[in-house]
């Protein structure tokens, strides 16, 4: 830091709540020992611009949130053991593989990992985390899901995890019998990917409530031997699936909302009520001869692009 430096941060920690800082330069980096000196006066702290390549979360550190926006030459996080950070949020980074550092956060709720250069996802790495209620793996360049074998009767799990996020990636398949370590699973996110195939290799019951597919390569769509009583909502807009799935017969309160525009009529014959319950909403497509003003089609206009057959 510029001479006296030091000294007037510390007094603006002791007279404000919030301290803003648009510039610092420091000897060697902005973590590890520059955070240890300045500990005792941070509950969180944001960088707007990190230069490092690396960021080192000294031992015993007491700040409960850290929030790195940009940070495109960090490789690596490394962290100390630690019992307070409770938020680690990084964007915009150069990081290709989960910190294995992780398991010393051992009251981390969330994680956020995103517009990085992540190219797999290996589930287990954040078994250890058992407070996490949020994952986010946005962004990346993930295009795989791995995950060790389980052993009988000593599966470990997340028993806390509610939203799982891996939005804008590049998978290309989907197995449901992944999230079994996460028996409170409620909200899955996987849209905007590639996924091609979704399937359940081992049968697995999941508290999965919201599940959004939307902006994927699916033309079909089985979920048997997964049971979700749970859920309400499934999106699978944005896919090139030419029927609606069977799920209303097993999962009565489900909504599902789908695209207009690659659906045949003769489809939706069998669905009017569905329909009508708006538990099944066509989403208009502006690319397809059937648009509207609305986001969702009505009976009316559906009936209307369908020769008045439904």
């Amino acid at each position: 830091m510029t001479s006296n430096g030091e000294s007037r941060l510390r007094n603006a920690f002791t007279t404000r709540k919030q301290v803003s800082v648009n510039k610092m330069i420091v000897r060697n980096s902005a973590s590890g020992a520059f955070l240890h000196r300045f500990n005792n006066l941070l509950d969180s702290v944001v960088y707007h611009n990190y230069r490092e390549a690396i960021f080192h979360l000294p031992n015993d550190s007491t700040i409960t949130e850290i929030t790195v926006w940009r940070a495109p030459a960090m490789r690596a996080f490394v962290a100390g053991s630690n019992a307070h950070l409770k938020v680690l949020s990084i964007a915009h980074c150069s990081l290709a593989r989960i910190p294995i550092t992780l398991p010393q956060l051992t009251t981390l709720k969330s994680l956020s990992i995103g517009d990085c250069k992540l190219t797999s996802f290996k589930l287990d790495m954040v078994l250890a985390n058992q407070m996490l209620t949020t994952l986010n793996m946005c962004c990346n360049e993930i295009r795989q899901l791995v995950r060790e074998s389980p052993q009988p009767h000593s599966l470990k799990i997340l028993p806390n995890l509610e939203y799982f996020i891996l939005y804008k990636n590049k998978l290309t398949q989907l197995d449901l019998s992944y999230f079994e370590s996460y028996p409170n699973l409620t909200n899955i996110d996987i849209s905007n990917n590639q996924i091609t195939t979704v399937c359940t290799s081992s049968p697995v019951r999941l508290s999965v409530v919201h599940l959004n597919l939307m902006q994927n390569q699916l033309t079909t769509f089985n979920i048997t031997g997964c049971i979700m009583p749970n859920i309400t909502s499934l999106l699978l807009t944005g896919n090139p699936l030419t029927v609606v799935p069977p799920v209303f017969e097993n999962y009565p309160n489900m909504h599902l909302v789908m695209s207009w525009h690659t659906l045949i009529c003769e489809t939706l014959l069998p669905l009017k009520e569905q329909i009508l319950s708006s538990k099944l909403k066509i989403q208009s497509v502006h690319a397809s001869q059937c648009t509207s003003g609305h986001f969702y089609l009505s009976l009316k206009k559906m009936q209307e692009c369908c020769g008045q057959s439904l």
